[in-house]
């Protein structure tokens, strides 16, 4: 049975004179078995890859399923042009060693600062989970914070995170999607340990960390407490000494404040849709002065709607830090691919003002709270809605640091009068502000990147500074990098490194 899946390139060589369309090269697809992935119906980033190089060349590919054998015509102006798509075709569908295993999560252990023989690793339950997370507690044979052994694994740490880097983006450069990269923190959950051995050193925690990454049995759950994020939002002070001077004259000149933004999210089963709220300035004195009822203090704005799919697979090298409450990981997501139209929500901003009051007073982070009656959700087959405050820190000239609370309201029960207060989690994550253009989609593959991450996405310029007692400069972009994410954890931590070591002797 002969089933048409997609044409792609049909409009523009429509457009053109009949006479020139004259050409037409059809190949039947090899399968998986010999190098080349299988074309799926249902594949929305292989219908992107089609429209792509359709368009670039101006030309029409055809896709046909006959009884699960996949057939490809390439309709041109000429052979040569016809030939030359099909090339293109096989050098897009061609499968790169490591493909497959980049799309999970490479999990490596960042060693203490001593070198691991002054800290053991235990496996407390991690709440709200049934796995576990590494934690260190000082160990009985302690040696001195410095030492050779302990520079020597630092110095390892480094090495496997670089290369695991550069590996990855090696497989990456070939993918036409639009992907985008985060540097997120929050914790590695365990889902599989020995259930015997309560304490490991730092090589058994190695060997049990990379059996999870290749086992797939543990997930990086990138959410922190409201508590912490709002540690970390107090050490942004133009005060703080601990900040290079270049971040603190960014807060000064936004007289302390962060960019805030806020947002108010709806799931259905399907859609995602998202308004921003406006503040409306200055309304309580134009109510007085016109003596009127009292105006809306905020205004929702157009809504914006995205498809439901199934989660993309992430790209992610989670490094473990057991000295800290949280973990972190670059985390690199394939971007849905573009639709030609997109769906449309079930009901309309004019129904969320109908539905939803808002009350006067504030959340954390500033975000309005609201009043949301139950006809909203069971209408309109709501299934969570909740409120987004994003508050965004410029780190230098090529970082921005996104702190995000998210308020979740609940269904209200009959006895209620009012919605309940809604419960407040946060993620916290860093990101370069050229990542987005380096991942973009519409590019031609291989990405054209640097064989070296670190030189071709943790720029700096000369001015930017990491953090610490004594802000300075570090001329390896790496060492940048990672000091300002230790930095973050302390702050999210809320102890100092000495205070640390207190926490932990006592654990022990």
């Amino acid at each position: 049975m002969l089933r048409k899946v997609y044409t792609s390139g049909a409009d523009q060589v429509l457009a053109r004179p009949p006479p020139k369309l004259n050409v037409s090269v059809q190949v039947s697809w090899p399968s998986s078995l010999r190098g080349f992935k299988d074309v799926d119906p249902s594949d929305v980033d292989a219908r992107a890859v089609f429209a792509r190089i359709a368009k670039e060349h101006e030309a029409m590919i055809e896709v046909e399923d006959l009884d699960g054998l996949i057939s490809i015509t390439v309709k041109a102006t000429n052979r040569a042009k016809a030939r030359e798509i099909l090339q293109v075709l096989r050098d897009q569908l061609l499968y790169r060693p490591g493909e497959d295993e980049v799309w999970r999560a490479h999990l490596i252990v960042r060693p203490p600062k001593d070198g691991g023989s002054s800290l053991a690793t235990v496996l407390p339950p991690k709440e709200g989970t049934t796995g576990r997370r590494a934690i260190a507690v000082a160990s009985k044979e302690l040696i001195p914070i410095g030492s050779v052994s302990g520079l020597a694994t630092m110095a390892k740490y480094r090495a496997d995170l670089t290369k695991t880097l550069n590996h990855m983006a090696g497989i990456l450069r070939y993918t036409p999607n639009g992907m985008r990269m985060k540097v997120r923190f929050g914790s590695l959950v365990l889902d599989e340990w020995r259930k015997d051995k309560p304490e490991y050193s730092l090589d058994e925690l190695e060997a049990l960390v990379r059996r999870a990454g290749t086992r797939s049995t543990a997930h990086m759950l990138n959410m922190v407490s409201e508590s912490a994020a709002k540690r970390l939002m107090d050490l942004f002070s133009p005060t703080n000494k601990e900040l290079p001077e270049i971040v603190r004259g960014f807060l000064e000149g936004e007289d302390g404040e962060p960019t805030r933004a806020y947002s108010l999210i709806l799931e259905t089963k399907n859609l995602h849709i998202e308004s921003t709220l406006e503040r409306v300035m200055g309304q309580e004195k134009r109510d007085q002065t016109q003596g009127r009822k009292k105006g809306p203090d905020y205004i929702i704005g157009p809504l914006v709607t995205h498809q439901l799919e199934k989660q993309h697979r992430a790209a992610e090298v989670v490094t473990v830090c057991p000295e800290s409450d949280h973990d972190w990981a670059f985390e690199i997501r394939k971007t849905a691919a573009e639709q030609e139209t997109r769906p449309s929500a079930p009901f309309k901003v004019e129904d969320l003002e109908k539905y939803i009051a808002f009350t006067g007073a504030s959340l954390r982070g500033g975000f309005p709270n609201i009043s949301i009656r139950n006809y909203l959700l069971d209408h309109f087959a709501v299934r969570r809605i909740h409120g987004k405050v994003s508050l965004r820190y410029t780190l230098g000239m090529n970082y921005t640091l996104e702190i995000n609370f998210y308020h979740e309201w609940q269904r209200n029960s009959p006895a209620q009068q009012a919605s309940a207060p809604p419960s407040t989690t946060a993620s916290v994550m860093l990101y370069g502000d050229d990542w987005d253009n380096d991942m973009r989609s519409g590019v031609s593959t291989p990405r054209q990147w640097d064989n070296s991450f670190a030189k071709q996405f943790l720029r700096q310029s000369e001015d930017d500074e990491v953090p610490g007692d004594q802000p300075g400069k570090l001329a390896d972009q790496l060492d940048h990098l990672l000091a300002w994410v230790e930095w973050i954890q302390k702050g999210l931590d809320g102890v100092d490194s000495k205070e640390k070591s207190k926490v932990m002797g006592k654990a022990a």
